[in-house]
């Protein structure tokens, strides 16, 4: 029932407005005694710009609309920031209300700057904007697949690997030899002599602990190229670091900025934290502009709190490197403001009455898709098409000679063993030679009659 009640009341109301406006279109109090008004606005697209001396924008055609219900001409006096070159939100409120108020009857603004003062008053709102969260779009990452495989270890780790397994093996084979030449035995000419050795061999040693080096550096490579994998699956997924306000003040890897003269409530928790953030680090920007600059350059290290409508006019018109996030922060809305006097007051109501006409008739919903089309440049995407995901995964580093410090120390004992063995074996062959030589040197002298006995 109450339900029925209000949409009846709301019929009527329209109703009576439009009555209203049709009847008296410039007002009783006062503002048919002044037909030409003038009215300004900051210079800057879609808003107001100025081409071949012509003004055009969306606050001239919204005007055109305007001047036609009330019945009233308006000039357009064009506010500048050469400084800065800011947008209306980004402004202070106090220097955009009073350079609106000082130079004309009425202007255009954004509704944070309700609270300036009591010198302004203000129509209702013609559009809806808000803040949102401008981040770097995500990019699929391309690998080498070749650099990919060489990448679990590092570029000194791979140059001792190729001068060690090549180096042990030629030195096996070598020893070998030299081996079977002091023991009279065949050397060896088969490369599987080399891998397995003979029974008692003295490089046997050597030989298990190179298998032992081998199948350890093999399971870690197998390990760190799952790791790599794992890395690169994850890097590869198209994902972005948070999607609400709420996720972005809670993690630290992300730095954001806002516009400088950000309007915050301080009974919000999430707004008072980047109140705070912004305030200890001064992370402002002072114009959209720079803050799209700042988000790329930082490769996704950064984000810009920013009002959406300036936001998405930029990516609809060209600038596809950023995306941006659907939770807002808290609502924008952009309207007129007029001075606080009895004229300005009644000026802001009749421009308030047209403004709900216009919006009935759908003539502002035309006007915004005029300027904010929906057929955009860039491909149109939000970050539903993306998943969230920690920026704290740690990376799999590639592994360097001190990781394999292990493996080579295995390696280095069996080369230990494997020398004492043949250094055992020197000196026990050098003995037997020795004893060998003093019983031939008795034979003959026995067989000699002319040798003396010994």
């Amino acid at each position: 029932m109450n339900g029925f009640a209000f949409i009846i009341w709301f019929c009527v109301s329209v109703i009576l407005t439009r009555a209203a406006v049709k009847a008296d279109p410039g007002g009783e109090s006062g503002i048919v005694h002044k037909q030409t008004f003038s009215f300004t606005a900051l210079m800057k697209r879609p808003w107001i710009y100025e081409e071949q001396s012509v003004y055009r924008g969306f606050l001239v055609d919204l005007m055109e609309k305007i001047s036609s219900i009330l019945r009233i001409d308006f000039k357009i006096i064009t506010l500048i920031d050469d400084q800065y070159n800011r947008t209306l939100s980004e402004l202070p409120g106090g220097v955009l209300t009073d350079n609106i108020l000082n130079t004309a009857d009425f202007g255009f603004t954004d509704e944070t700057k309700r609270d300036v003062g009591p010198n302004a008053s203000f129509s209702r709102p013609i559009l809806s904007s808000g803040a949102r969260i401008l981040i770097q779009k995500p990019k699929l990452k391309t690998y080498n697949p070749l650099l990919f495989m060489f990448s679990p270890f590092s570029t000194s780790l791979w140059i001792l690997l190729v001068a060690t397994v090549p180096t042990v093996l030629v030195g096996m084979f070598c020893f070998d030899k030299a081996v079977a030449k002091t023991t009279n035995q065949e050397a060896i000419k088969h490369w599987k002599y080399v891998v397995y050795g003979r029974r008692g061999d003295v490089t046997r040693a050597l030989r298990i602990s190179l298998f032992v080096f081998g199948i350890l550096m093999a399971f870690v490579y197998v390990a760190c190229i799952a790791g790599k994998f794992m890395e690169l699956k994850r890097e590869q997924e198209d994902s972005v670091p948070f999607k609400t306000f709420h996720e972005m003040v809670t993690q630290s890897e992300i730095h954001y900025g806002a516009w400088f003269g950000i309007q915050l409530n301080f009974a919000d928790d999430d707004q008072r934290k980047i109140f705070t953030y912004l305030n200890t680090r001064y992370s402002y920007y002072m114009n959209i502009n720079e803050a799209v600059e700042k988000v790329k350059a930082k490769n996704g290290r950064y984000a810009a709190i920013v009002d959406s409508l300036e936001a998405e006019y930029l990516i609809l018109n060209g600038e596809c490197d950023v995306l941006l996030l659907r939770d807002i922060l808290f609502p924008l809305g952009y309207a007129f403001t007029c001075s606080s006097s009895q004229q300005g007051v009644d000026l802001c109501e009749n421009l308030s009455m047209a403004i709900l006409l216009l919006h009935e008739t759908g003539d502002i919903a035309l006007l915004q898709r005029k300027w904010w089309p929906y057929e955009s440049k860039c491909e149109e995407l939000s970050e539903e098409d993306f998943v969230t995901k920690k920026i704290s995964n740690p990376n799999v580093e590639p592994l360097n000679i001190a990781d394999a410090f292990v493996a080579y120390v295995i390696l280095c004992f069996g080369l230990v063993i494997s020398l004492c063995v043949r250094i055992k074996q020197l000196v026990k062959a050098d003995k037997q030679s020795t004893a060998k030589g003093k019983n031939d040197v008795t034979v003959k002298c026995s067989e000699n009659e002319e040798c003396l006995e010994v």
